[in-house]
């Protein structure tokens, strides 16, 4: 039974008319259907929690792309100036 999802679990667990067991078995059905649930929930707030970190990779990866840009321009206007007020050229990074 482990192939089987925690939804279909559940389902046959609401199915089970514990009505007929004796009470300790009842209560074991009962906390197998309350783990089942408890294990449901943790897995839907993990892919949550999953989902929430890809979105803030996806953020921060576009945001280096931004600076990486910023820092080019930036590059290149400092060479501008420097080459404007003949001040000694510094060595690009890129140059090698």
């Amino acid at each position: 039974m482990s192939d089987v999802s925690v939804e279909e679990k559940l389902k046959e667990v609401d199915r089970v008319n514990s009505d007929r067991f004796p009470e300790r078995l009842r209560n074991i059905v009962q906390q197998i259907g309350e783990a089942l649930v408890a294990s449901q929930e943790a897995s839907q707030k993990s892919r949550a929690d999953i989902e929430a970190l890809e979105d803030e990779v996806h953020c921060v990866e576009y945001e280096n792309e931004r600076l990486h840009i910023s820092n080019s321009i930036l590059d290149n206007r400092l060479i501008d100036t420097q080459a404007r007020n003949n001040v000694l050229p510094i060595t690009h990074p890129t140059a090698g």
